[in-house]
């Protein structure tokens, strides 16, 4: 356990590995069901993504492509 860390780092810490462990996919079903909620929203917001790189600058374009 570290002592010298304020409590909220600790705390965010253990719940952090309590999700993990509670919702780490153990077969491909769990995995499916889990993510499917942020497949869902990705697909949804597909057009509005297309819509915002289309009005940028060319220069932001590039700047976002260039960690692809």
């Amino acid at each position: 356990m570290i002592l010298n860390t304020p409590l909220f780092v600790k705390f965010s810490a253990n719940k952090l590995t309590y999700l993990t462990k509670k919702f780490s996919p153990n077969n491909i079903l769990e995995s499916s069901i889990y993510r499917l909620p942020l497949y869902y929203i990705i697909f949804k917001s597909f057009p509005f993504i297309i819509f915002w790189l289309l009005s940028c600058d060319l220069y932001i374009i590039n700047w976002i492509l260039k960690f692809f």
